[in-house]
């Protein structure tokens, strides 16, 4: 499986998570609007900010993150608000809860046109897409017929720690450090 590249940039504390491709969405935000309206929801500032900010996001946010980023987009959403139109976009499947590893959960918005998996650093948060073809595409297919199931999706972590992070580890036993 092949990553969506190399990610430069800062270090990260491990709610920070940054990585390049995610959030990214082949919908725009009139798209967003028009799915949210045909399921029958007002179309809000706070939800409009909301979108926006899931649309501008570079990695997988947090409740928090998205309270915050939506900010810069013309709302000030209370956390409550954020958290139930971030249930409304999952049980629409316009968004997608990415386990990153942390306590809390993280968003991403999803692409009708493709999908990816992450490669998640314990000890930075760097989360690099993998865009490769899935590795239990097929499996999916499988369990959908054994079991009958339909409308089967998955969302797939792997983590490990990065060059950078392995890097430093290994400088510092080669210096005698801990």
């Amino acid at each position: 499986m092949r990553s969506a590249g190399a990610i430069s940039g800062r270090q990260a504390g491990p709610d920070a998570g940054y990585h390049e491709g995610c959030g990214h969405t082949s919908l725009s935000f009139d798209d967003l609007v028009d799915t949210l309206k045909r399921a029958g929801l007002r179309m809000t500032e706070n939800r409009r900010a909301i979108l926006r900010a899931l649309l501008a996001a570079r990695a997988p946010l947090g409740l928090d993150e998205i309270r915050e980023h939506s900010a810069h987009h013309g709302g000030m959403p209370d956390f409550a608000t954020v958290f139930r139109t971030m249930e409304q976009l999952e049980a629409l499947r316009l968004v997608q809860r990415v386990h990153l590893g942390r306590p809390s959960s993280h968003f991403e918005l999803l692409d009708p046109r493709s999908h990816h998996d992450h490669l998640v650093c314990v000890q930075c948060g760097r989360v690099v897409p993998l865009v490769d073809k899935c590795p239990v595409e097929q499996m999916e297919r499988d369990l959908a017929r054994r079991h009958g199931f339909t409308e089967i999706r998955h969302s797939l972590e792997f983590f490990g720690k990065c060059p950078e992070c392995s890097g430093s580890a290994t400088r510092k036993r080669e210096e005698g450090g801990k």
